[in-house]
Protein backbone atom coordinates (compact mmCIF):
# COMPACT_ATOMS: atom_id res chain seq x y z
CA UNK A 1 0.00 0.00 0.00
CA UNK A 2 3.14 2.11 1.06
CA UNK A 3 4.37 1.66 -2.38
CA UNK A 4 1.55 2.21 -4.22
CA UNK A 5 0.94 5.52 -2.38
CA UNK A 6 4.59 6.02 -3.32
CA UNK A 7 4.34 5.42 -6.73
CA UNK A 8 0.95 8.04 -7.23
CA UNK A 9 3.11 10.72 -5.26
CA UNK A 10 5.77 10.32 -8.00
CA UNK A 11 3.68 10.74 -10.94
CA UNK A 12 1.77 13.78 -9.27
CA UNK A 13 5.25 15.24 -8.75
CA UNK A 14 6.15 14.70 -12.10
CA UNK A 15 3.12 16.09 -13.87
CA UNK A 16 3.19 19.01 -11.51
CA UNK A 17 6.92 19.29 -12.96
CA UNK A 18 5.96 19.52 -16.92
CA UNK A 19 2.90 21.86 -15.77
CA UNK A 20 5.05 24.13 -14.09
CA UNK A 21 7.62 23.89 -17.28
CA UNK A 22 4.68 24.70 -19.82
CA UNK A 23 3.87 27.45 -18.01
CA UNK A 24 7.30 28.29 -17.81
CA UNK A 25 7.90 27.87 -21.38
CA UNK A 26 4.89 30.01 -22.20
CA UNK A 27 5.43 33.09 -20.22
CA UNK A 28 9.09 32.90 -21.41
CA UNK A 29 7.34 32.95 -25.40
CA UNK A 30 5.18 36.01 -24.35
CA UNK A 31 7.49 37.96 -22.66
CA UNK A 32 10.40 37.34 -25.43
CA UNK A 33 13.13 39.83 -25.34
CA UNK A 34 12.68 41.60 -29.04
CA UNK A 35 15.45 44.72 -28.54
CA UNK A 36 18.00 45.29 -26.37
CA UNK A 37 20.80 47.63 -25.74
CA UNK A 38 23.21 47.42 -29.31
CA UNK A 39 20.63 46.66 -31.80
CA UNK A 40 19.86 48.66 -34.58
CA UNK A 41 17.07 48.85 -37.57
CA UNK A 42 13.74 50.43 -38.59
CA UNK A 43 12.03 49.43 -35.29
CA UNK A 44 14.39 50.55 -32.98
CA UNK A 45 13.85 54.05 -34.56
CA UNK A 46 10.21 53.57 -33.78
CA UNK A 47 10.50 52.56 -30.85
CA UNK A 48 13.11 55.89 -29.80
CA UNK A 49 10.62 57.56 -31.24
CA UNK A 50 7.31 56.15 -29.49
CA UNK A 51 9.10 57.14 -25.91
CA UNK A 52 10.24 60.56 -27.27
CA UNK A 53 6.74 61.54 -27.81
CA UNK A 54 5.60 59.88 -24.54
CA UNK A 55 8.57 61.84 -23.08
CA UNK A 56 10.96 59.23 -21.34
CA UNK A 57 12.92 60.80 -24.16
CA UNK A 58 13.52 64.42 -24.00
CA UNK A 59 15.38 67.27 -25.29
CA UNK A 60 15.83 67.65 -29.25
CA UNK A 61 14.30 64.57 -30.92
CA UNK A 62 17.57 63.12 -33.28
CA UNK A 63 16.18 60.00 -35.91
CA UNK A 64 18.41 56.92 -34.96
CA UNK A 65 18.38 53.35 -35.55
CA UNK A 66 20.41 52.80 -32.30
CA UNK A 67 19.15 51.09 -29.26
CA UNK A 68 21.92 53.07 -26.69
CA UNK A 69 22.27 53.42 -23.39
CA UNK A 70 19.55 56.44 -23.04
CA UNK A 71 17.33 54.20 -25.16
CA UNK A 72 18.01 51.60 -22.04
CA UNK A 73 17.04 54.19 -19.58
CA UNK A 74 14.09 55.57 -21.17
CA UNK A 75 12.37 51.90 -21.82
CA UNK A 76 13.40 51.27 -17.91
CA UNK A 77 11.41 54.55 -16.92
CA UNK A 78 8.67 53.28 -19.09
CA UNK A 79 8.02 49.89 -18.08
CA UNK A 80 8.88 51.34 -13.90
CA UNK A 81 6.03 53.93 -14.88
CA UNK A 82 3.45 51.67 -16.49
CA UNK A 83 3.40 49.00 -14.16
CA UNK A 84 6.35 46.65 -16.03
CA UNK A 85 9.35 44.68 -15.11
CA UNK A 86 11.80 46.94 -15.77
CA UNK A 87 14.82 45.49 -17.33
CA UNK A 88 15.54 47.90 -19.69
CA UNK A 89 14.77 45.85 -22.85
CA UNK A 90 11.45 45.83 -25.14
CA UNK A 91 9.83 42.12 -24.53
CA UNK A 92 6.43 41.61 -26.33
CA UNK A 93 4.47 42.65 -23.76
CA UNK A 94 6.47 46.06 -23.31
CA UNK A 95 5.89 46.75 -27.36
CA UNK A 96 2.30 45.86 -26.96
CA UNK A 97 2.12 48.62 -23.82
CA UNK A 98 4.11 50.89 -25.84
CA UNK A 99 2.23 51.05 -28.82
CA UNK A 100 -1.47 51.22 -27.20
CA UNK A 101 -3.60 53.66 -26.20
CA UNK A 102 -3.34 52.95 -22.60
CA UNK A 103 0.39 53.25 -22.36
CA UNK A 104 1.44 56.07 -19.26
CA UNK A 105 3.00 59.49 -20.59
CA UNK A 106 6.07 60.27 -18.73
CA UNK A 107 4.09 63.12 -17.19
CA UNK A 108 1.18 60.99 -17.24
CA UNK A 109 -0.93 60.26 -13.41
CA UNK A 110 -0.34 56.91 -12.51
CA UNK A 111 -3.03 56.74 -9.24
CA UNK A 112 -1.69 55.28 -6.51
CA UNK A 113 -1.59 55.30 -2.34
CA UNK A 114 0.36 58.64 -2.18
CA UNK A 115 -1.06 60.61 -5.05
CA UNK A 116 -4.39 59.58 -4.69
CA UNK A 117 -6.30 62.00 -2.63
CA UNK A 118 -9.84 60.41 -1.50
CA UNK A 119 -10.30 58.63 -4.93
CA UNK A 120 -12.40 55.40 -5.41
CA UNK A 121 -13.44 52.65 -7.22
CA UNK A 122 -16.71 52.86 -6.88
CA UNK A 123 -18.53 54.90 -9.58
CA UNK A 124 -17.94 55.32 -13.18
CA UNK A 125 -19.07 57.63 -15.82
CA UNK A 126 -21.23 55.77 -18.64
CA UNK A 127 -21.00 56.08 -22.12
CA UNK A 128 -24.65 55.35 -23.07
CA UNK A 129 -26.04 58.82 -24.23
CA UNK A 130 -22.48 59.90 -25.71
CA UNK A 131 -24.21 60.61 -29.13
CA UNK A 132 -27.59 62.84 -26.95
CA UNK A 133 -28.00 66.28 -27.54
CA UNK A 134 -30.70 68.34 -25.55
CA UNK A 135 -33.64 69.62 -27.26
CA UNK A 136 -33.62 73.02 -25.70
CA UNK A 137 -30.19 73.95 -26.02
CA UNK A 138 -26.21 72.65 -25.67
CA UNK A 139 -22.58 73.33 -25.19
CA UNK A 140 -21.22 70.63 -27.00
CA UNK A 141 -16.91 70.81 -26.44
CA UNK A 142 -15.11 68.79 -29.08
CA UNK A 143 -11.35 67.98 -27.98
CA UNK A 144 -8.99 66.50 -30.10
CA UNK A 145 -6.04 65.66 -28.24
CA UNK A 146 -2.44 66.55 -29.45
CA UNK A 147 -4.38 68.90 -32.17
CA UNK A 148 -2.21 72.08 -32.62
CA UNK A 149 -2.95 75.29 -34.67
CA UNK A 150 -0.13 75.01 -37.52
CA UNK A 151 -1.89 71.41 -38.31
CA UNK A 152 -5.25 72.99 -38.84
CA UNK A 153 -4.11 75.59 -40.86
CA UNK A 154 -1.97 73.43 -43.28
CA UNK A 155 -5.15 70.99 -43.71
CA UNK A 156 -7.09 74.43 -44.44
CA UNK A 157 -5.14 75.44 -46.94
CA UNK A 158 -4.28 72.73 -48.80
CA UNK A 159 -7.58 70.71 -48.86
CA UNK A 160 -10.07 72.81 -50.57
CA UNK A 161 -13.25 71.53 -49.41
CA UNK A 162 -11.98 71.19 -45.81
CA UNK A 163 -13.87 74.73 -44.52
CA UNK A 164 -17.12 73.52 -45.73
CA UNK A 165 -19.11 72.65 -42.38
CA UNK A 166 -17.44 75.34 -40.82
CA UNK A 167 -19.14 78.27 -42.08
CA UNK A 168 -20.61 79.63 -38.77
CA UNK A 169 -17.20 79.03 -36.84
CA UNK A 170 -14.67 81.94 -35.53
CA UNK A 171 -11.03 80.22 -36.07
CA UNK A 172 -9.12 81.62 -33.02
CA UNK A 173 -5.73 80.94 -34.73
CA UNK A 174 -4.02 82.54 -31.64
CA UNK A 175 -4.73 80.27 -28.38
CA UNK A 176 -2.69 79.38 -26.21
CA UNK A 177 -3.65 76.11 -23.93
CA UNK A 178 -1.45 77.04 -20.76
CA UNK A 179 0.13 73.57 -20.43
CA UNK A 180 2.07 71.05 -22.60
CA UNK A 181 0.23 68.16 -22.00
CA UNK A 182 -3.11 66.60 -21.17
CA UNK A 183 -1.92 66.71 -17.41
CA UNK A 184 -2.96 69.35 -16.26
CA UNK A 185 -4.35 70.76 -19.33
CA UNK A 186 -7.37 69.19 -19.34
CA UNK A 187 -8.43 69.86 -15.05
CA UNK A 188 -7.04 73.61 -15.52
CA UNK A 189 -9.68 73.82 -18.22
CA UNK A 190 -12.66 72.10 -16.98
CA UNK A 191 -12.23 73.61 -13.61
CA UNK A 192 -10.03 76.83 -14.45
CA UNK A 193 -7.69 76.11 -11.46
CA UNK A 194 -3.95 76.77 -12.12
CA UNK A 195 -1.40 73.98 -11.42
CA UNK A 196 0.40 74.25 -7.80
CA UNK A 197 3.30 71.73 -8.11
CA UNK A 198 3.54 72.30 -4.14
CA UNK A 199 1.42 69.53 -3.71
CA UNK A 200 1.17 66.02 -5.27
CA UNK A 201 -0.77 65.47 -8.32
CA UNK A 202 -4.00 63.13 -6.47
CA UNK A 203 -3.98 66.23 -4.32
CA UNK A 204 -3.84 68.89 -7.10
CA UNK A 205 -6.43 67.23 -8.76
CA UNK A 206 -8.93 66.93 -5.51
CA UNK A 207 -7.90 70.74 -5.01
CA UNK A 208 -8.66 71.76 -8.98
CA UNK A 209 -11.98 69.50 -9.12
CA UNK A 210 -13.29 70.88 -5.45
CA UNK A 211 -12.03 75.00 -5.93
CA UNK A 212 -14.56 77.05 -6.03
CA UNK A 213 -13.96 78.06 -9.80
CA UNK A 214 -15.50 74.55 -10.58
CA UNK A 215 -18.54 74.49 -7.76
CA UNK A 216 -18.93 78.02 -9.62
CA UNK A 217 -18.74 76.91 -12.94
CA UNK A 218 -20.73 73.39 -12.67
CA UNK A 219 -23.23 75.73 -10.41
CA UNK A 220 -23.90 78.37 -13.22
CA UNK A 221 -24.38 75.53 -15.73
CA UNK A 222 -26.75 73.68 -13.65
CA UNK A 223 -28.82 77.19 -12.92
CA UNK A 224 -29.34 77.76 -16.73
CA UNK A 225 -30.78 74.42 -16.71
CA UNK A 226 -27.56 72.51 -17.87
CA UNK A 227 -27.00 68.60 -17.04
CA UNK A 228 -23.37 67.89 -17.44
CA UNK A 229 -21.80 64.95 -19.43
CA UNK A 230 -17.94 64.56 -19.90
CA UNK A 231 -16.41 61.57 -22.01
CA UNK A 232 -12.60 61.44 -22.25
CA UNK A 233 -10.21 58.87 -23.73
CA UNK A 234 -7.67 59.81 -20.84
CA UNK A 235 -9.97 59.76 -17.69
CA UNK A 236 -7.47 59.88 -15.06
CA UNK A 237 -5.05 62.51 -16.85
CA UNK A 238 -8.00 64.81 -16.44
CA UNK A 239 -8.49 63.94 -12.67
CA UNK A 240 -11.69 62.19 -13.23
CA UNK A 241 -12.12 60.60 -10.12
CA UNK A 242 -14.99 60.56 -7.45
CA UNK A 243 -14.27 64.41 -6.80
CA UNK A 244 -14.64 65.05 -10.36
CA UNK A 245 -17.66 62.98 -11.30
CA UNK A 246 -20.29 64.58 -8.71
CA UNK A 247 -20.55 67.41 -11.29
CA UNK A 248 -21.67 64.79 -14.39
CA UNK A 249 -24.88 63.22 -14.65
CA UNK A 250 -23.19 59.94 -16.52
CA UNK A 251 -22.42 59.37 -13.06
CA UNK A 252 -23.01 55.97 -11.93
CA UNK A 253 -22.59 53.71 -9.00
CA UNK A 254 -20.69 50.60 -10.01
CA UNK A 255 -22.42 48.14 -7.66
CA UNK A 256 -26.08 49.48 -9.16
CA UNK A 257 -25.39 48.80 -12.99
CA UNK A 258 -26.05 45.56 -14.25
CA UNK A 259 -24.54 47.27 -18.06
CA UNK A 260 -21.02 47.55 -19.50
CA UNK A 261 -19.39 50.22 -17.72
CA UNK A 262 -18.11 51.85 -20.26
CA UNK A 263 -16.29 55.18 -19.93
CA UNK A 264 -17.65 56.11 -23.55
CA UNK A 265 -16.78 55.44 -27.37
CA UNK A 266 -13.43 57.65 -28.06
CA UNK A 267 -11.14 56.06 -29.54
CA UNK A 268 -10.67 55.65 -33.49
CA UNK A 269 -14.25 54.06 -33.05
CA UNK A 270 -15.99 57.35 -32.61
CA UNK A 271 -16.38 57.76 -36.52
CA UNK A 272 -18.56 54.25 -36.60
CA UNK A 273 -20.59 55.34 -33.73
CA UNK A 274 -21.40 58.52 -34.71
CA UNK A 275 -22.67 57.79 -37.86
CA UNK A 276 -25.78 56.12 -36.25
CA UNK A 277 -27.04 59.42 -35.18
CA UNK A 278 -27.37 61.46 -32.67
CA UNK A 279 -30.09 61.57 -30.53
CA UNK A 280 -32.52 64.12 -28.70
CA UNK A 281 -33.82 64.47 -25.52
CA UNK A 282 -35.94 66.99 -23.63
CA UNK A 283 -33.59 69.54 -21.72
CA UNK A 284 -30.41 71.39 -22.14
CA UNK A 285 -26.62 69.41 -22.21
CA UNK A 286 -23.08 70.40 -21.35
CA UNK A 287 -21.37 67.62 -23.14
CA UNK A 288 -16.96 67.02 -23.46
CA UNK A 289 -16.44 65.02 -26.26
CA UNK A 290 -12.09 64.42 -25.42
CA UNK A 291 -11.54 62.50 -28.11
CA UNK A 292 -8.44 60.41 -29.14
CA UNK A 293 -7.05 62.96 -31.75
CA UNK A 294 -3.50 62.96 -33.28
CA UNK A 295 -1.93 60.76 -30.47
CA UNK A 296 0.69 57.90 -31.38
CA UNK A 297 -0.03 55.34 -32.67
CA UNK A 298 -2.21 57.20 -35.80
CA UNK A 299 -4.77 54.20 -36.57
CA UNK A 300 -7.46 56.79 -38.13
CA UNK A 301 -7.38 57.43 -42.22
CA UNK A 302 -8.50 60.05 -44.61
CA UNK A 303 -11.90 59.04 -44.73
CA UNK A 304 -12.00 58.93 -40.43
CA UNK A 305 -12.31 54.64 -40.54
CA UNK A 306 -9.99 53.04 -38.13
CA UNK A 307 -7.27 51.12 -39.66
CA UNK A 308 -3.87 49.17 -37.94
CA UNK A 309 -1.64 51.84 -39.26
CA UNK A 310 -1.82 55.58 -40.34
CA UNK A 311 0.71 58.51 -40.67
CA UNK A 312 0.00 62.25 -39.38
CA UNK A 313 -1.35 63.71 -42.14
CA UNK A 314 -3.92 60.79 -43.04
CA UNK A 315 -4.92 61.00 -39.12
CA UNK A 316 -5.29 64.97 -39.48
CA UNK A 317 -7.68 64.35 -42.27
CA UNK A 318 -9.72 61.92 -40.98
CA UNK A 319 -10.67 63.86 -37.39
CA UNK A 320 -11.75 66.20 -39.27
CA UNK A 321 -14.00 64.23 -40.84
CA UNK A 322 -14.98 62.56 -37.75
CA UNK A 323 -15.41 66.02 -36.46
CA UNK A 324 -17.25 67.66 -39.74
CA UNK A 325 -19.77 63.88 -39.49
CA UNK A 326 -20.82 64.90 -35.98
CA UNK A 327 -21.73 68.38 -37.05
CA UNK A 328 -23.96 66.67 -39.90
CA UNK A 329 -25.11 64.73 -37.23
CA UNK A 330 -26.20 67.37 -35.40
CA UNK A 331 -27.47 69.34 -37.53
CA UNK A 332 -29.49 66.25 -39.10
CA UNK A 333 -31.04 66.03 -35.66
CA UNK A 334 -32.15 69.50 -35.45
CA UNK A 335 -30.15 70.74 -32.58
CA UNK A 336 -27.10 72.38 -34.72
CA UNK A 337 -28.51 75.72 -34.35
CA UNK A 338 -29.19 76.25 -30.92
CA UNK A 339 -26.11 74.66 -29.80
CA UNK A 340 -22.81 76.30 -29.13
CA UNK A 341 -20.27 74.70 -30.75
CA UNK A 342 -16.25 74.70 -29.73
CA UNK A 343 -13.69 72.48 -31.42
CA UNK A 344 -10.43 72.64 -29.41
CA UNK A 345 -7.39 70.76 -27.63
CA UNK A 346 -5.92 69.96 -24.10
CA UNK A 347 -2.27 71.03 -26.35
CA UNK A 348 -0.33 70.96 -29.12
CA UNK A 349 2.38 68.32 -30.40
CA UNK A 350 6.05 68.25 -28.58
CA UNK A 351 7.03 65.62 -31.21
CA UNK A 352 7.44 68.75 -34.01
CA UNK A 353 7.45 71.75 -31.14
CA UNK A 354 4.05 72.96 -32.68
CA UNK A 355 2.80 73.89 -28.97
CA UNK A 356 0.20 76.12 -30.07
CA UNK A 357 -3.55 74.68 -29.84
CA UNK A 358 -6.47 75.02 -31.86
CA UNK A 359 -10.29 77.05 -30.53
CA UNK A 360 -12.92 77.30 -32.95
CA UNK A 361 -16.19 78.25 -31.48
CA UNK A 362 -20.10 78.43 -33.09
CA UNK A 363 -22.19 80.43 -30.85
CA UNK A 364 -25.66 79.24 -30.21
CA UNK A 365 -27.94 81.02 -32.66
CA UNK A 366 -24.94 82.09 -35.15
CA UNK A 367 -25.13 81.55 -38.87
CA UNK A 368 -22.22 82.54 -40.86
CA UNK A 369 -20.96 83.12 -44.43
CA UNK A 370 -17.90 81.51 -44.31
CA UNK A 371 -14.92 80.54 -41.57
CA UNK A 372 -13.73 83.48 -40.04
CA UNK A 373 -10.26 84.14 -38.10
CA UNK A 374 -9.77 85.95 -35.32
CA UNK A 375 -5.87 86.73 -33.58
CA UNK A 376 -6.73 87.79 -30.03
CA UNK A 377 -4.35 86.49 -27.62
CA UNK A 378 -7.19 84.16 -25.80
CA UNK A 379 -6.74 80.86 -24.12
CA UNK A 380 -7.40 78.33 -21.94
CA UNK A 381 -8.12 80.48 -19.11
CA UNK A 382 -10.79 82.03 -20.74
CA UNK A 383 -12.75 78.88 -21.19
CA UNK A 384 -14.99 78.85 -18.32
CA UNK A 385 -15.98 82.36 -18.64
CA UNK A 386 -16.59 82.00 -22.34
CA UNK A 387 -19.24 79.21 -21.78
CA UNK A 388 -20.81 80.81 -18.99
CA UNK A 389 -21.35 84.14 -21.56
CA UNK A 390 -22.58 81.80 -24.56
CA UNK A 391 -25.35 80.34 -22.12
CA UNK A 392 -26.65 84.10 -20.88
CA UNK A 393 -24.59 84.44 -17.66
CA UNK A 394 -24.20 88.71 -17.49
CA UNK A 395 -21.24 89.86 -18.18
CA UNK A 396 -20.83 91.24 -14.33
CA UNK A 397 -21.45 87.63 -13.17
CA UNK A 398 -18.48 86.11 -14.65
CA UNK A 399 -15.75 84.76 -12.67
CA UNK A 400 -12.74 85.94 -15.20
CA UNK A 401 -12.27 87.25 -18.57
CA UNK A 402 -13.55 85.93 -21.69
CA UNK A 403 -12.57 85.63 -25.27
CA UNK A 404 -14.39 88.22 -26.23
CA UNK A 405 -12.60 90.75 -23.87
CA UNK A 406 -9.71 90.14 -26.33
CA UNK A 407 -9.24 92.08 -29.23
Amino acid sequence: MKKIIALLLSVLLVLGSFSAVAEMTVVTKENKVLYKQGDKGKEVSTIRERLYELQYITGNYHASESYSSSVTESVTSFQKKNGLTATGKVDQETWDLLFSDHAINALGVVWNENNNHNATSNYCLLGDEQFYAGSDGNVIVIILDTFPSSYFDILVKSVSDYADGLEDFTYYDNYDSCYIGTYPSMAHLLTGYELNTDVTIGQWFHDAWTSDSAQYFYGKLKEYGYDSYFYSVAPSNCGIKSEAMAYFSNLVRISDYSGNASSGKVSEDFYTYVQDGVTVVPGKRFIVQHLKGLHYPYLVDTNGNKVKSSTTAKSIEGWWKITKTYLEQLKAAGVYDNSTIIITTDHGTKLTSDLQSIFLIKEAGKTGTGLTTNSAPVSHAEFISTVLSCIGVPEEELPDKSIYDFS
